[in-house]
């Protein structure tokens, strides 16, 4: 009976020196974690997923969250939320200024972004400039669709002249 219990408070003991050796050292881990778990429920809740429903009002409060912890994704997300008026009317002001924040982070698509809604002056003065440096931005960092819109800006300035 004595062997038992020394083991069970031998197992018991080491168990508890596991735990408490990763309490410190993991909290880098559960920072990142936890930065990556409130920007997947943002999305979930954009998108669907999971088993979870479209919840606009869930994905905001998330983005909300993420977006404390400067994650340009969230960013991004939260400005689509205002550029497409998901769950609330369309308001390009704020779209712009989440867009802006994220591409400032070196967010591709937040970029491309910028440089749509500067090219079309949508909440914001439009500035073929600012539109051409944000897309070469997004060039830049790979985003899928700025090589096709520098090309589609050219062509029709070229009609204009």
């Amino acid at each position: 009976m004595n062997i038992v219990k020394a083991s069970i408070i031998i197992t018991s003991f080491l168990g508890l020196l596991g735990c408490e050796s990763t309490t410190g050292e993991s909290v880098g881990f559960d920072d990142t974690l936890n930065k990556k778990m409130t920007h997947s429920y943002c999305y979930q809740y954009m998108y669907g997923g999971y088993s979870s429903s479209i919840d606009y009002d869930k994905a905001s409060f998330w983005c909300g969250k993420a977006i404390m912890d400067a994650n340009p994704k969230a960013m991004s997300l939260m400005a689509e939320i205002y550029f497409l008026g998901l769950g609330q009317t369309v308001d390009h002001n704020k779209a712009f200024y989440w867009y802006e924040q994220a591409a400032e982070l070196g967010h591709s698509h937040a970029q491309f972004m910028l440089a749509h809604m500067y090219h079309n002056g949508l909440g914001v003065m439009q500035s073929t400039e600012l539109a051409t440096q944000w897309n070469d931005k997004a060039r830049f960092n790979n985003h899928p669709h700025a090589e096709r819109q520098k090309r589609l800006w050219t062509k029709t300035k070229a009609k204009n002249i």
